[in-house]
This record gives structure tokens, sequence and C-alpha cells, in this order.
């Protein structure tokens, strides 16, 4: 098990924009590996690349704790984009990345 570094707010590579993976590479399956390592170490449901240093368009979720989320699978999203949205809802979140904050945040209740 990695653990890695979580870049905190302010830091330059969280402002930058993440490149496109083009074909998944053992390298990035470890990364991915090492994010769900740290995401977990971390009590956090979601992480990006970019909050461990790496400007890839990954992201690794785990809702399964979650009362809303059980019984699914965590998963790696690659190159993730928003094709459509529907409803709202308003949840309270936190962010590895902003540690010991949390506020209410309204998200689209289905995405595609």
């Amino acid at each position: 098990m990695a653990i890695l570094p979580i870049y905190l707010y302010g830091n330059e590579i969280l402002k930058k924009k993440a490149k496109h993976v083009s074909e998944v590479t053992d390298e990035d399956i470890k990364l991915i590996q090492e994010m769900f390592d740290t995401m977990h170490e971390s009590n956090g449901i979601g992480l990006a690349a970019n909050q461990v240093g790496e400007l890839r368009q990954i992201l690794v979720v785990d809702i399964s704790d979650m009362e809303a989320g059980e019984g699914t699978k965590p998963i790696a999203i690659i190159n993730p984009e928003v094709i459509e949205e529907e409803g709202e809802w308003e949840m309270e979140e936190g962010c590895l990345s902003i540690p010991d904050v949390r506020e209410k945040v309204k998200r689209a209740e289905t995405i595609r």
C-alpha cells in the first residue's frame, strides 16, 4: 500500500489542466491503486489525480460506506465528461485538499 501526498488548496498543481489519458498503462493502473489507498487512508470518498500531483484525467470514487451508496463498488474514472445532468440535490461535502472544511454543495441528482 502506497500513500501519496495530497496537495492542499493554494498549490499551483491544483490550478493546472489535467491531460487526457490516451492509453491506460501499467503506470496508470499503479497510480489508480495508490489513489484508492490514499483516499481510503484519508477517509475520503473521491480523489482526483491532480490532488496527488499527477496531471492526468483520472479520478477514483468509493461511496460504498455512505448510506446512499450502500452496495456500490469503487470506481476509477478516466477522462470523465458530463454528457447530461438532471435534477438537483444538496449535501454537505468536504475536500481532501481543503481539510477540516465542510459546506453544503448543490449537485445534479443524476449525470451521464
